[in-house]
């Protein structure tokens, strides 16, 4: 048998056993589940409506001692065991009160020349990148597949990533950015601080919740440090891959929905070198109708990789690329 992509457990309660998740659940110590494929297992450990989070650690699985920062709106998106402590009636009309004070969208969709503005800079940054890996590596190459294979990325390129960020002051963010990304991308505002600089940089478009936490864009992780990481990044990624050996490797992704699919464009997109990955995501479903993709590699869409990114290494092994979004277009 071939063995499982992902962890679960096959002895799992039915979902009888536990009660939709509503805000009078969030008290602190209380158990549940997420509402994924899986129902990966959960508790609370913090409530926040000043800034409307609430925050769980995950109890199983690859994220095991993770911790996640939830909007309290998607409360929903959870389950509790059924004789769980219960908020009493004022606790529970302040958490709606926060929740639905924020609970809004934004919409940041740049225009042609900012588009243009960012291209350009992301075309600057790309060249200073590969002038750097010639200084360090020669103008050797390097093959994808046997890391593609074995889902595991080379320590000698996370290495020099981590080298090239860190004479720019961007180390430390990067390894924050990239172990909240894989873990959750949408745990709390710190990886959406960085699809709105993106949107702003002209290089996506960014639809969703503001910033609640104004930590986010702060000191070290304010707006132009930001945008210096994300062009930093990419230009890296991408002047590592125009390394790549020919011909390049196709991408994948496995989709499932509900319904109609709504073609939405993502700020950033998650796909994977590895068939097998997309096909986990895609038989793993619950939901009514599954989708697999398949596309040439866009290079210039690169945002990061797995080769080049540690923390893609740990917790998964999913041979994953993030690219910026693209109208339309699902990879």
């Amino acid at each position: 048998m071939t063995p499982a992509v992902y962890q679960s457990d096959p002895d799992a309660p039915s979902d009888d056993e536990y009660a939709a998740g509503e805000l009078g659940h969030l008290i602190i110590g209380n158990r549940g589940r997420l509402l994924d494929p899986r129902r990966t297992p959960v508790h609370v450990v913090a409530v926040d409506p000043d800034i409307g989070f609430f925050t769980v650690e995950i109890d199983a699985f690859e994220d095991a001692g993770a911790h996640w920062r939830v909007p309290l709106e998607q409360v929903s998106h959870y389950q509790f065991v059924r004789d769980s402590t219960r908020a009493d009636t004022a606790t529970t009309q302040a958490l709606a009160a926060a929740a639905a004070r924020h609970d809004l969208t934004i919409s940041i969709d740049p225009g042609p020349s900012l588009q243009a503005t960012g291209r350009a800079r992301l075309a600057a940054a790309r060249h200073e990148a590969a002038s750097w890996l010639t200084r360090h590596l020669g103008r050797a190459g390097f093959d994808p597949g046997p890391q593609i294979t074995s889902r595991a990325g080379s320590p000698d390129l996370q290495g020099l990533l981590i080298d090239y960020l860190d004479t720019r002051g961007l180390a430390g963010m990067e390894r924050r950015l990239s172990e909240t990304f894989v873990s959750n991308p949408g745990s709390g505002d710190l990886v959406r601080a960085h699809f709105i600089a993106i949107a702003e940089l002209g290089l996506g478009s960014y639809r969703g919740p503001p910033l609640r936490d104004p930590a986010v864009t702060s000191g070290e992780w304010s707006r132009p440090r930001r945008a210096a990481h994300i062009v930093a990044r990419a230009g890296f990624t991408q002047a590592l891959w125009q390394r790549a050996r020919r011909p390049l490797p196709p991408l994948y992704r496995g989709m499932s929905h509900q319904g109609q699919l709504e073609q939405r464009t993502a700020t950033l997109v998650s796909a994977t070198f590895a068939p097998e990955i997309a096909q986990a995501h895609f038989d793993t479903s619950r939901r009514e109708v599954g989708v697999l993709y398949r596309r040439e590699l866009p290079l210039d869409r690169l945002f990061m990789t797995f080769i080049e990114t540690q923390a893609m290494n740990q917790r998964y092994r999913e041979a994953e690329a993030v690219l910026f979004g693209a109208r339309q277009t699902p990879i």
